[in-house]
Order: C-alpha cells, then structure tokens, then sequence
C-alpha cells in the first residue's frame, strides 16, 4: 500500500511541478517572506514555507531558484515549444498547445503515463506574461480543469496555482525563480509526500535546466 501511494504522488508531482509551479499569487502577501531552506542539488536551491489559504487550510508552497544558460525569451519559448516538450517533461507522453501561442496568454494540454494500475493523468495549463522588463519577466499560470472535455479513463489535476520569475544576468543566463502552490491540503501524510515532492521538484528543474544547457 505505502509503495502504490509514492507512486501515485510521484506521477501527480510530475504533473503538478511540470512548469513549475507555483506561487506568487493571490495568496502571497510577500513572495519572499518566510521562505526556508530545504535541500540544494546541482545548482538547484529548493526551499519551502506554509501558507494559510482563505478557506483556512494550510498548505506548502514552494520554491526553486536555479542559474540557465538561456534569455527570458529563451525560456518562455520552451515553454510554448510543442516540439522540444516531451525532451525535458518527465514522464510526459503528450504535449500540444490548445491556443495560438504568439500572445502574452495562451494554454496548453499535458497528459502524463503512470504506472498500471493508476489511471493516466494530465493537466490543462493556462498561461499569462504578467509583466516582462529589462529586469523581470513573470509568467504566471494555472491548471483549469474545465477547459475541455475531460479524456475517458484520465485524472485530471485540478487546484493548482504559479509562477515563473526570470531575471537577465549579466553573462548571458537567467535566474530563475519557480514556485508552485497546490491550494488544497493533500490526504497524504507528509512523511510520505514530502520527500516525493522534493524530489520531484529537483529532477523538473533539473531537466530544465539541462534542456536550456544543450542549445
């Protein structure tokens, strides 16, 4: 039982953190304010800190800080990238962009293989270019399950919320700062979640990074 379980969180983790996800939202007061530390790998600092939804559930949200060899444009463009999509997305077996994506908003499908006997996942994400300077660009997004129709035999994710912020650096990279904030408290206990959410969230950025590298 306890192994299905890391299963199944790990493949809705992928999906959740696919785009990294999430944060700076309605519900964050201070994008800053009480962020701690919680694990560093390859050049990935991972940190964490609790929020208080209105509802009154509290959840963890957290945040990726990474260094990329790629502009801003670099990487909103593999974001949009239908080609290069199913390179660096874990897990990922379909990927297409559901709207034109030459605009400051646009939306795309993502469907996710999980081991048998877990039913697939995906998840439609909906995407806005909030403010974009010679100092930060911030891409916003969220999951909206009721897009389109729901695929027969697929869990969609649902209650998901985020963003990219990108600053220019000097030699040619970016900073990128990726928060991810699921707005409902998981059923899972955490000292089996928690480790997988980590985890999860390291191997994305990983990827990501590794994909901006390489061109």
């Amino acid at each position: 039982m306890k192994t299905q379980l890391k299963n199944q969180i790990m493949m809705s983790l992928l999906v959740l953190v696919a785009f990294l996800a999430l944060g700076l939202s309605a519900f964050s007061a201070s994008p800053e304010a009480g962020f701690k530390m919680l694990k560093q790998k390859n050049g990935v600092d991972l940190y964490y800190r609790w929020m208080t939804m209105p509802e009154g559930n509290e959840v963890r949200q957290m945040k990726a800080v990474l260094e990329v060899n790629g502009t801003p444009e670099d990487i909103v463009s593999l974001l949009k990238d239908e080609n290069r999509a199913l390179d660096w997305l874990p897990s990922a077996e379909q990927f297409r962009n559901l709207t034109p994506v030459n605009g400051p908003e646009w939306a795309s499908y993502i469907q996710f293989a999980t081991p048998w006997p877990f039913a697939d996942q995906d998840c439609i994400l909906r995407y806005e270019v909030k403010s974009c300077t010679p100092e930060e660009t911030r891409l916003d997004f969220m999951v909206d399950p009721e897009y389109i129709s729901k695929v027969e035999g697929v869990t969609r994710m649902k209650d998901i919320v985020g963003s990219f912020v990108i600053k220019p650096l000097p030699n040619g990279h970016s900073e990128v700062e990726c928060y991810f904030l699921s707005t409902k408290a998981s059923k899972i206990p955490r000292w089996i979640s928690d480790p997988i959410i980590s985890g999860s969230i390291l191997s994305l950025m990983e990827s990501l990074k590794r994909e901006l590298n390489e061109v």
